[in-house]
């Protein structure tokens, strides 16, 4: 008689939502969207999690009452909300109400919060207070005020409160910039402790509009600021920081035009050899040919140290619409003197050059991206004039945009020439290009950039090839 064999159990990795959670936290979004939703409904769920852990909803009073509707449907509520459009200082009686709703059914799962409201009298309003303490496991939250309202109503400062689970705070520009720096910058040292006194651990500080004083002493060991966002004006005198902190391992420098790029410079000697994240974010972009001419009335050149001996994670964000001159002719404000990998970041180890926007989903359709095929010719030729030189061994991920629709080719600058000053460019196929990256970086970790279909990379060299852009029969992928 023949013994019946037992029924193999499942992988655990098919049961533990634990072991989902990790799993689809090292995904893209694009893979979360398009494929684990697929596998199973325990893979589904795990994914659409991490989704709504990743994506922001925006929420008005007009919509608010609707998303309520929706998520006591399906049970589930974002992790990252911004409410927009909420006069704090003097709600009606229906925004109230609807504020209250959202108060008491879907804050609990928020862990990052973004408000359209700014702190007028230098403190946080009663019911800005009363809506974080809903949110037990808020751990970021942002001003970004859509205008500067004036203030009607007066309130006292709430007494006796902190969210000690805050680590992140966040002053963002959302109003004209003229004004709202204005406003920034009169804020008093004293006014702006007392603002973020409700959070005591904070650890991450974006107020970047801040004036130098503050911004002195949160670069100084008065504080434990693990990261901080700078923009330094042309106007600002040279920077002085008696004891520095030796808790800060990243900054973000915001680029403006014209910007004071000496004090740039100072602050990256001061915290060198233990900064391990650099992000560097040029405003606007400019014609070429002052890129090229290297104008110093407008070109900020941002000085990188000899050796930044812990440097993990270098970022470059690029802007999509802040442009000076004609669009087709345009490159990033920004201009780096690098000299290497192996020297100057000899543990690099995350490269990033992209459109950065905590607000904004990650995962966008390739084929729908406006203005695609500009705004990646933009990034690479950034990305060729700078970092695909030499070879470096350390960095394992690379964040790149991907060409727009199904083009395998693009323009990639070389020079300005003619009478003109006209741009001169190289068509530069997909693929190839993608392989000198890969050729730079060869030991990239893992499928680096997001939403790449293989069938899409397959059509790129085929294609390629049939028009005689590529110069190698095949296309190694690993």
């Amino acid at each position: 008689m023949e013994l019946s064999r037992p029924i193999p159990r499942p992988h655990m990795a098919v049961t533990l939502p634990e072991i989902l959670r990790e799993i689809t936290s090292f995904l893209p979004n694009y893979d979360l969207h398009k494929s684990v939703t697929l596998v199973s409904r325990g893979w589904e769920d795990a994914a659409r999690k991490r989704l709504l852990s990743r994506v922001c909803v925006n929420l008005t009073p007009e919509n608010v009452a609707g998303y309520l509707e929706a998520t006591k449907i399906r049970g589930k509520h974002h992790k990252h909300v911004f409410l927009r459009d909420f006069n704090f200082e003097n709600l009606s009686r229906e925004e109230s109400k609807k504020l209250e709703n959202f108060n008491f059914t879907a804050t609990t799962p928020i862990n990052k919060l973004r408000l359209d409201y700014f702190p007028y009298g230098w403190f946080i309003h009663p019911r800005v207070v009363t809506l974080f303490s809903h949110c037990p496991r808020l751990e970021s939250v942002t001003f970004s005020p859509k205008t500067l309202r004036t203030q009607t109503l007066k309130s006292s400062p709430p007494k006796d409160v902190s969210f000690p689970k805050v680590v992140a705070f966040e002053i963002s520009l959302a109003s004209d910039y003229s004004e709202f720096e204005e406003v920034m910058r009169s804020i008093k040292l004293p006014d702006f402790l007392g603002i973020i006194s409700i959070f005591p651990n904070l650890k991450i500080l974006r107020c970047t509009a801040l004036s130098q004083n503050i911004m002195e002493y949160f670069l100084s060991d008065k504080t434990s600021i693990r990261e901080i966002s700078v923009r330094l004006r042309n106007t600002d005198p040279l920077i002085s920081i008696q004891n520095r902190s030796i808790f800060l391992t990243g900054i973000e420098f915001l680029v403006g035009i014209a910007a004071n790029s000496r004090n740039y410079d100072v602050i990256l000697a001061i915290f060198a050899d233990q900064l391990e994240k650099l992000k560097l974010v040029a405003e606007y972009n400019l014609p070429r040919r002052l890129f090229e001419l290297a104008d110093v009335q407008v070109l900020v050149t941002i000085n990188l140290p000899k050796v930044l001996p812990r440097l993990k994670c270098l970022e470059i964000g690029i802007v999509r619409e802040a442009s000076f001159g004609n669009k087709m002719e345009r490159v990033p404000g920004l201009h780096l003197n690098f000299g290497g990998y192996s020297l100057q970041v000899p543990v690099l180890e995350k490269l990033v050059v992209a459109e950065l926007d905590e607000c904004e989903p990650r995962y966008r359709d390739p084929n729908d991206l406006e203005e695609g095929q500009e705004w990646f010719e933009l990034c690479a030729g950034f990305f060729s004039r700078y970092f695909l030189l030499g070879e470096c061994q350390t960095v394992r991920e690379v964040t790149f945009p991907l060409p727009p629709g199904k083009r395998v080719g693009f323009k990639l600058f070389q020079k300005l020439g003619g009478g003109r000053n006209n741009v001169i460019s190289e068509l530069v196929d997909c693929s190839d290009f993608y392989e000198r990256i890969v050729t730079t970086f060869p030991n990239l970790r893992w499928e680096m950039f997001e939403g790449v279909d293989p069938e899409r990379v397959e059509e790129w060299v085929r294609i390629g090839s049939e028009i005689g852009l590529l110069t190698k029969e095949k296309l190694k992928l690993k």
